[in-house]
């Protein structure tokens, strides 16, 4: 089956001759066509008949997952429209032996990403089924281990004679039971990766104790004062200086107001009873060493506290500049083995810059004084495109192009420039709308034509020099 590429007006065509005579099938498809098949009109030009069938911007799979393989998610999506169209078929009695399976004759619309078939009335056998799937299994992405299973599965399910489209409803493709399969190995692996990096951590924890870091080669020392004499106290140190305070500081304050308490006690007794000469003498001594008693612990207290924060405060500097003590030695032996090490490469880079003279003498003697690029023209943005990696598929779709461009005139897939068999860059237009020209000349969707240096190259209103 030929198949040719044409454009007329605004839409672009794949069209196929063919010699059969118009039927029931003909005429449902052509006034009736099914959901999920390429709307085509049948022309007859110099007595031969031909299917047009209407692409416009829609890329066939080949170019649509030339740049990005096709992965688990496409591949359902793509089993489920085929299913779906061959049930439509047969709601309009149309066998699904019509259908043309290949990598250029099933199209995806980019932005919807969805699947368009072509049906040609002739009958081409279930078993392009299984060429098909071989088809898609070089194209596939081979990161998902459960997805390729899936795949070998399915391209040895259809290799059978009986295998159609019933039957590629029960594959784990249609059902959905390999996202459950994918999912019960992630979760299965993400369990084995976090009992690993646990077990990684207990055993470093373990390892890096700073009491075994103690007299380790390479700085253990240094690690294990920093660590013991740092600027915040560790948790014992302040629970001892609690302590401290407590018994040193707090104590003789409950002793003062033990004091005052007694002198309440004796004022209270004063004032409510009447006292013998001797027992007023008493009291009132009593009163008077409570007080004296009371305003001596407190002012004992206030010294000891003193006297604590300032001992605590000149150990905190001492630590302090102790610690600073180590880092400068720290840093003095590290500059020392940086001279050391500046001297070695001061060396080492004498001899690679002489042996680079020469291999770079060498290498600019064999390699090739042009260059091949797009040089943009007449672009705010300055736009040259480098032509040393082909194949390379340019447009405004992320992730489906090798070379973006942000032009609105650009289509999502635009062109492919690469080379042909006599290594000439060739440039093909992938069904732009607003087309490819080269030299004034539009390109005929898919149509390839070789380029060379000074021709005018222009993607949609984007216009460029091939230098």
């Amino acid at each position: 089956m030929e198949i040719k590429y044409t454009r007329d007006l605004d839409h672009n065509y794949l069209v196929i001759e063919t010699e059969q005579e118009e039927n029931y099938q003909w005429k449902m498809i052509e006034q009736n066509a099914p959901e999920g098949l390429l709307k085509h009109s049948i022309r007859r030009i110099d007595g031969k008949k031909f299917l047009y069938y209407e692409i416009d911007a829609r890329q066939n799979l080949s170019n649509y997952f030339a740049v990005k393989k096709l992965d688990r998610e496409d591949m359902q999506r793509l089993v489920r429209a085929l299913c779906e169209v061959g049930e439509r078929l047969a709601d309009y009695l149309l066998g699904s032996e019509g259908l043309v399976l290949n990598a250029d004759t099933v199209f995806i619309e980019p932005n919807a990403r969805r699947f368009c078939f072509i049906y040609v009335p002739e009958k081409t056998g279930d078993r392009s089924l299984g060429r098909f799937f071989e088809e898609m299994l070089e194209g596939i992405a081979t990161e998902d281990e459960t997805f390729v299973q899936a795949m070998y599965q399915l391209c040895e399910d259809a290799q059978n004679e009986n295998f159609t489209l019933k039957e590629l409803k029960e594959t784990s493709l249609w059902s959905g039971k390999l996202e459950e399969e994918k999912d019960v190995d992630h979760w299965r692996a993400d369990v084995g990766r976090e009992k690993s990096e646990f077990q990684n951590q207990w055993t470093a924890f373990e390892e890096e104790k700073p009491n075994d870091r103690i007299g380790e080669e390479g700085g253990g020392m240094e690690e294990a004062a920093f660590l013991t004499q740092g600027s915040r106290e560790s948790p014992s140190e302040r629970s001892k200086l609690r302590e401290t305070k407590f018994s040193g500081a707090v104590r003789p304050y409950y002793i003062s107001v033990l004091f005052i308490l007694v002198m309440l006690a004796g004022l209270y007794v004063r004032m409510e009873y009447v006292l013998t000469p001797l027992e007023n003498g008493v009291s009132l001594a009593i009163t008077s060493l409570c007080v004296f008693f009371a305003i001596f612990n407190l002012i004992i207290s206030y010294k000891m506290d003193v006297g604590e924060t300032k001992a605590h405060k000149k150990k905190r500097r001492s630590r302090k500049s102790k610690q600073a003590e180590d880092e400068d030695q720290m840093a003095e032996s590290w500059q020392m083995i940086e001279a050391e090490e500046d001297i070695f490469r001061d060396e080492e880079g004498e001899r690679n810059r002489k042996q680079f003279k020469q291999e770079a003498a060498l290498y600019t003697e064999n390699k090739p004084r042009c260059f091949r690029k797009l040089y943009g023209r007449d672009n705010p943005e300055n736009i040259h495109i480098s032509l040393e990696r082909l194949p390379m598929t340019i447009g405004r779709m992320p992730g489906r192009v090798d070379f973006l461009l942000r032009d609105e005139s650009v289509s999502g897939i635009h062109a492919r420039i690469f080379e042909n068999e006599r290594k000439s860059v060739t440039i093909c237009d992938l069904n732009s709308t607003n087309g490819t020209w080269c030299n004034g000349l539009r390109l005929m969707p898919n149509e390839s034509r070789e380029i060379r240096r000074g021709d005018e190259i222009c993607l949609g209103n984007l216009v460029f020099d091939y230098r």
